[in-house]
């Protein structure tokens, strides 16, 4: 082998070691995010289930999603829904509530306005 034979396979090693390097730097970032993850899942499934956003039997389940983005994301969506209808459930009742109710005079453009 010559010199530029030996420098050309130097370089390629030393190309290689610094892409192993890197790519041993991201899995470690993508461990340590994950751990992260990982120690924040119990409270989260906690308040969903204490919230009532999932039921008492399904944390198992939930913290498996929780694990990964896209069936996150699939539970975010569902959670959302569900708080949209309840909330709009729980104003319906407070308007409901909130409704004028027939006086001791009665009133025959209330009973056809419902006003």
């Amino acid at each position: 082998m010559n010199n530029t034979t030996i420098q050309i396979l130097q370089d390629l090693i030393g190309h290689a070691t610094a892409g192993m390097e890197k790519a041993a730097n991201m899995r470690n970032e993508y461990n340590a995010k994950q751990a992260e993850v990982e120690s924040i899942i119990p409270d989260v499934v906690d308040a969903l289930v204490s919230n009532q956003f999932v039921g008492a039997g399904e944390g198992m389940k939930v913290a498996q999603m929780l694990r990964h983005h896209d069936t996150t994301l699939h539970l975010l969506e569902k959670v959302a829904t569900k708080a949209v209808r309840s909330s709009a459930n729980s104003v319906g009742t407070v308007l409901k509530s909130a409704a004028p109710t027939k006086s001791a005079t009665h009133d025959p453009y209330y009973d056809i306005y419902g006003l």
